[in-house]
């Protein structure tokens, strides 16, 4: 067993390592515990969140995800993007599960970030430029996800039939929505809805139903501002690089290299001593102390 004492497992490596770290690493301080960040490709070759799920499991049913010791006890937390594992009743109840409070921990580098300043960063580019086509940047994710909404619902609907369709919660963007800030194509949703019927093999009338349902779930979470329960955080990354080219009338600026840059941006303009953060610190300082 190496030195440390806590361990923080988490999904992916672009953004997971720097925000989990700074949200786990004071507390552990704190306590004179030593705290390494793991990354689910560390324990298993595909990595991801179900790599995380069949670890945690284990160390469960094995009574390991806390150690006592001679040399001292041993922690292991595991930190997840909820995704829409609420609606699909699929979370894991464990004090030692974490999930993040909105769809993933994408969201709130969004929500509690500023995506007009790091846009302007990430491109070199006069802030006044970006500022001018978002004024306001949780007005701005607001807007976005509303024009979204049934791109949203399609999404939710898919991952709770299992639907093999392009409007899934994996998908960057959305087709119903060309250009990004476009009102939903209602040819392109009908025709969406017709394949899943044909591909389910049930009548048109029960999955408009249930793309209904899935609507006024979606509208439910719209409510009180609370978009971003479903909308994927990944998406404002998208909806950030149009930004970028209208304002500066580059079509190249949505390469690869400005999400880099943006996402770099975003986490260190992060607050991580600001009470948003205690939604994970309370559960690590339930089982620390």
């Amino acid at each position: 067993m190496s030195s440390p004492r806590v361990f923080v497992l988490v999904e992916g490596r672009n953004i997971d390592g720097y925000f989990y770290g700074s949200v786990s690493r004071p507390l552990c301080d704190s306590r004179g515990l030593e705290c390494e960040v793991v990354y689910a490709d560390r324990v298993a070759g595909g990595g991801g969140k179900q790599s995380l799920l069949s670890l945690y499991a284990h160390l469960a049913e094995t009574h390991s995800l806390r150690i006592e010791a001679p040399g001292g006890t041993t922690f292991c937390f595991f930190f997840l993007d909820k995704d829409v594992d609420d609606i699909l009743h699929l979370l894991v109840k464990s004090p030692h599960v974490i999930y993040t409070p909105t769809y993933n921990v994408e969201n709130l580098i969004f929500m509690h970030g500023q995506p007009a300043a790091a846009a302007a960063a990430a491109s070199a580019e006069d802030p006044a430029l970006l500022r001018a086509r978002i004024p306001d940047d949780s007005r701005w994710r607001e807007l976005a996800a509303s024009r979204w909404k049934d791109f949203v619902s399609l999404c939710l609907l898919s991952s709770k039939l299992g639907i093999n369709c392009d409007c899934n919660y994996g998908n960057s963007a959305s087709p119903l929505n060309a250009p990004p800030d476009s009102p939903t194509d209602e040819r392109a949703l009908e025709a969406r809805l017709q394949a899943a019927s044909r591909g389910l093999g049930i009548d048109i009338r029960i999955v408009k139903r249930k793309f209904e349902a899935s609507r006024r779930i979606v509208e439910r979470c719209y409510a009180g501002r609370r978009y971003d329960l479903v909308f994927n955080g990944k998406w404002y990354f998208h909806l950030l690089e149009f930004e970028v080219q209208r304002a500066t009338g580059d079509v190249r600026a949505g390469r690869h290299a400005l999400r880099n840059s943006v996402e770099a941006a975003l986490l260190t303009g992060l607050d991580f001593a600001a009470p948003w953060v205690e939604h994970f610190r309370q559960p690590m300082r339930n089982i620390l102390t």
